[in-house]
């Protein structure tokens, strides 16, 4: 008798806790006995999953803010918006969203080369000396190849070891679009080559109240190759024409667009 009225008290009990529990919506159980261990253990799980992920994130892996960046995207480097055009070996070949300054190819109207040009000169010492110190060691010294004018023959010098240029005829049209026109020239009257390609590769001024640009929406920016003689440089016209004739060495006004090979 005692052992049934024992079983019928754990009975009551038992409906008595449970209708707690629903009450409540808590399992004491849980908090009672939960084990620490166990806990430790799930802590060091949650651990090394977050290392597994940052393992395959390539900016927590190189420690460089640019390395997961993809051809197309816009980045911000030494205050300034750059596109990135190219990725390859660890590196990103960058182009200045716009134009930041406004000089001539070379002060002196004589024949040159890119390798002799006053631009080179300034772009890889006061330019490349504007940047601080951190941002100077990510921008990676590259050599240069320096073709000669595609349809005029003019000489486009030997290759040159830069950490900053401008863009090449050859890299222009890889880079924003090739109607074919370059390597094969429409006639011996064309000198430029206008083409679908034209609003790509327009560019505008990064300076406030710029006075060269005055009211236009875009301008002509300066490339390294040379133009039809050896005194001209090829360039991009306002309406991103693809000037293969080019313009005098000397002219004041074409606006500079800077590219360089960042390290990721």
């Amino acid at each position: 008798m005692k052992r049934i009225r024992l079983i019928a008290l754990c009975a009551i009990l038992s409906l008595l806790v449970s209708a707690a529990c629903s009450t409540t919506g808590r399992q004491p159980a849980a908090d009672q006995f939960a084990d620490p261990s166990r806990e430790n253990l799930l802590e060091q799980d949650n651990e090394q999953a977050l290392d597994l992920t940052l393992s395959h994130d390539p900016a927590a892996m190189s420690g460089n803010q640019y390395a997961s960046e993809l051809v197309g995207d816009i980045i911000n480097f030494g205050g300034n918006d750059w596109i990135v055009l190219d990725i390859q070996d660890g590196r990103a070949l960058i182009l200045s969203e716009k134009l930041i300054t406004h000089r001539p190819y070379h002060e002196t109207f004589e024949d040159v080369t890119w390798a002799a040009s006053d631009t080179r000169r300034w772009l890889n010492d006061s330019y490349y000396n504007s940047f601080s110190s951190s941002d100077r060691e990510l921008i990676a010294e590259t050599t240069l190849t320096n073709e000669d004018n595609q349809w005029f023959g003019t000489a486009g010098g030997g290759p040159t070891t830069d950490r900053i240029f401008l863009l090449s005829l050859d890299e222009v049209v890889k880079y924003f679009g090739d109607s074919g026109q370059l390597q094969n020239r429409p006639s011996e009257d064309t000198w430029y080559i206008l083409d679908g390609y034209n609003d790509a590769r327009k560019a505008t001024c990064a300076i406030d109240k710029c006075v060269v640009c005055a009211n236009e929406s875009s301008w002509y920016w300066g490339l390294r190759s040379p133009g039809w003689l050896q005194n001209c440089a090829a360039g991009i016209s306002l309406d991103g024409r693809l000037c293969v004739d080019g313009g005098s060495v000397s002219f004041e006004r074409p606006g500079i667009r800077p590219a360089m090979w960042l390290k990721l």
